[in-house]
């Protein structure tokens, strides 16, 4: 970890603040553009379209299997939107 320079002056307590905030609103900046991200790859209707199409891709056999699949999938969406769901109120009342 980096070491604090030593305040000699006003000034330079200003300054240094200054550089704090900017690199403190970077990180927030950075971490909202990451979470969104996230947000993005893992939306249940994403998913839930991947595992409906493997479904239909395969044949008769298979697709009965693939059925309990897609509803465990399901269930693991919802639970997975209640996550995020949960995570994204914990970040927004932490970032607020």
């Amino acid at each position: 970890m980096k070491t604090m320079k030593k305040i000699r002056s006003l000034k330079q307590l200003k300054k240094e603040k200054r550089i704090l905030r900017q690199r403190e609103r970077e990180l927030v900046r950075q971490i909202n553009l990451e979470w969104q991200q996230l947000k993005e790859n893992f939306r249940p209707q994403d998913i839930f379209g991947q595992q409906t199409n493997r479904c239909n891709g395969e044949d008769p056999g298979e697709r009965e299997e693939n059925v309990f699949k897609s509803i465990f999938s399901f269930g693991a969406m919802l639970l997975v939107k209640k996550l995020v769901k949960r995570a994204e109120e914990k970040f927004e009342r932490y970032f607020n």
